[in-house]
């Protein structure tokens, strides 16, 4: 594969479609060529749009002839399936050949097209991004609202390369830090992290080394950097220090913005791991400062962790009432707060479907963090009530994509389950070799 050194080491976001090296260019090469001019379109269209199926992709030709397509069929190229009357290229690197035999004028031109029929925001966003050359704030605001929407309502990866290319069509540099920062905070929630430092580092250099503190973009920017300290360094008090700042810059006024509630939700994390009441304190102080509209999980949350004692039975009077109001649809960052919650007051059991749901449609493609939350959330509740297998097994996933996604802070509690675990079952060295492993991460960083 064709990849940049900047790519490789994880500097820059990868490609829709992975560039191929000259030979597997070749190799496929003279199949794509020889096809009629119609059905090289329609296969480039299926190609930028991989959800749509022949049928609705045929009136974009010109033509409503699905035999268009049977030079590539008979070509080995894509493979029918009858049932869902969509199609599939062999091997799926076909997909990526196409693109590179395309010319721009012909990508951009493919990609209008498909906005024009895209029946949802995200996708006729998307598609009008692809197919401008230069500037164009009314382009960028579109792709930025539509993806900021989708990733709120489930956390969707895509939404991190949106906004960078939303940058890209930014014309006030302004705009363009703001959605370098707005993206660098998105990829801390989905992964891999290591994508965070240089999106950070582009806004920056973007700025022209202009402040933004006291500005929205820069309570975005502490909230970006106080989640990577916090997931990728374990830095407990730096990520502190930064939402202290963020929370005094903020301005009371936007007590309805989604950053604000942004804030408050790293705050939460910082709360957990740090288990200081002066942690918990700046998170009481904040939620009666800026009195966010859907503030019931993390106040429920706040009152089971500081006060345990008084609050046991109306918490979970609590809990119960707002897990039944989740929709189906809810963004997930609502259901963490109340996991948090249930499991520190051992009530989880009833809503371990709704975890586990969440860690499904999560999974793949969306916020990372908050699938590893849920799986250490539910090896804890499986080890309190004696399921030490499922426990274990729980921790094991979620240690191996906290390793692949880079959060590091994760690993720390998982991999305390598993001792538990091996000192339950009578294993002294297991178990002391992986508390020793534990501490020594922990104690320099003061966690929890």
């Amino acid at each position: 594969m064709a990849l940049t050194e900047r790519q490789r080491r994880g500097h820059e976001l990868l490609p829709a479609f992975l560039p191929l090296s000259r030979r597997l260019e070749a190799a496929f090469a003279p199949a794509i060529e020889r096809l009629p001019a119609q059905t090289r379109h329609l296969l480039l269209l299926a190609t930028l749009a991989p959800n749509a199926s022949p049928a609705e992709l045929l009136p974009a030709t010109g033509s409503a002839d699905v035999n268009n397509l049977g030079p590539a069929r008979q070509a080995g190229l894509i493979v029918a399936d009858p049932v869902s009357s969509r199609m599939s290229f062999r091997p799926p690197l076909i997909r990526s050949a196409i693109v590179q035999l395309s010319s721009p004028a012909e990508r951009r031109s493919a990609h209008h097209t498909l906005a024009e029929l895209a029946d949802d925001p995200s996708s006729r966003a998307f598609h009008m991004a692809e197919a401008t050359t230069g500037p164009d704030e009314a382009t960028a605001h579109a792709l930025e609202q539509a993806f900021l929407a989708d990733f709120r309502r489930g956390g969707s990866a895509a939404a991190v390369t949106a906004l960078v290319r939303a940058a890209q069509l930014s014309p006030q540099p302004a705009d363009r830090v703001r959605r370098l920062i707005e993206a660098a905070y998105l990829a801390s929630s989905t992964g891999p992290l290591d994508q965070v430092p240089h999106l950070l580092a582009a806004a920056r250099k973007a700025d022209d080394a202009r402040s933004v503190s006291g500005t929205r973009s820069g309570s975005v920017f502490a909230a970006a950097t106080a989640v990577y300290l916090l997931h990728a360094e374990g830095d407990v008090d730096g990520a502190y220090r930064l939402l202290v700042r963020a929370l005094d810059d903020a301005d009371t006024a936007e007590t309805t913005s989604a950053w604000i509630d942004d804030l408050l939700y790293a705050l939460l994390f910082v709360c957990v791991y740090a288990a200081r009441p002066k942690v918990w304190d700046l998170l009481k102080t904040a939620l009666a400062r800026f009195d966010p509209s859907d503030a019931t999980p993390l106040r429920l949350c706040y009152d089971a962790f500081t006060h345990p004692d008084r609050t046991h039975t109306t918490v979970r009077e609590g809990l119960a009432r707002a897990f039944a109001a989740l929709p189906t649809d809810s963004a997930p960052r609502g259901l963490i707060p109340l996991t948090f919650a249930a499991v520190w007051l051992d009530a989880l059991s009833d809503y371990r479907h709704l975890v586990r749901r969440m860690i499904e449609q999560e999974r793949d493609g969306g916020a990372i963090a908050l699938v590893l939350t849920g799986l250490l959330m539910l090896s804890t509740d499986s080890y309190h009530h004696g399921q030490w297998d499922e426990s274990e097994t729980l921790a094991r996933e979620g240690l191996d994509l906290a390793a692949n996604y880079g959060y590091v802070l994760l690993k720390a509690p998982l991999r305390n389950r598993l001792a538990l675990i091996a000192a339950a079952r009578g294993n002294a060295d297991r178990a002391r070799t992986l508390t020793d492993e534990v501490m020594s991460w922990a104690a320099p960083r003061v966690s929890g």
